[in-house]
């Protein structure tokens, strides 16, 4: 018990320490510390709601707890299994990648390698707008070289996201990532009209 309880005070000191230096903060933490991220899209505002992800079960990093603007960009091909058509586009965003092909650890190396500040994969089904996926390590070994975050994302809310891109014949989405809907819980009324969450 004690050692649970030393493991728990290290834990919040090191999430303290990270959100006072805003450096990342590992997301293979024990399942009752792996919390919901959310983001806000600002651009396109056809769909200018607040997401719901998850973070990967046991590999990746955190986006750290201080909000701050980026843009989400569509993996070229969309299953990022292989080298990106787009990888030039992707360099310090976040990649959006559909599920399948190959595994999740793949998918957020192919987007590390290319330069990507993160990875949200949409499941491959748009008719998925309430299970979450858990994305585990591959067991391949190399889980530990990825050093960006990697998020679940619902498979509706990918495709809407994406045809919303296409539409307004944008390349990128303008997000704010992460939200802190504790201490602004009025942010959850802008989920999705089509999420429930």
């Amino acid at each position: 018990m004690y050692r649970n309880l030393l493991s728990i005070v290290f834990f919040l000191a090191v999430l303290l320490l990270s959100c006072l230096l805003d450096y990342p903060v590992a997301s293979n933490v024990p399942a009752p510390f792996r919390q919901p991220v959310f983001f806000r899209v600002i651009r396109p505002r056809a769909i200018n709601y607040v997401f719901k992800t998850i973070p990967a079960k046991d590999f990746g990093q955190s986006f750290g707890l201080i909000p701050r603007r980026s843009h989400i960009i569509p993996a070229f091909p969309e299953t990022a299994c292989n080298d990106l058509d787009n990888s030039a586009a992707v360099r310090d965003l976040i990649v959006l990648i559909q599920r399948g092909g190959c595994s999740f650890v793949t998918k957020a190396l192919v987007a590390q390698r290319h330069g990507a500040a993160g990875v949200l994969v949409y499941d491959n089904t748009d008719a998925n707008f309430r299970l979450f996926i858990d994305m585990v390590d591959d067991d391949t070994g190399r889980s530990a070289d990825i050093d960006i975050p990697i998020l679940f994302l619902l498979g509706r809310d990918g495709h809407y996201l994406k045809n919303a891109l296409q539409e307004e014949g944008l390349e990128s989405a303008e997000v704010l990532i992460p939200l802190n809907i504790t201490h602004q819980p009025d942010l959850i009324h802008y989920h999705p009209p089509w999420s429930i969450y």
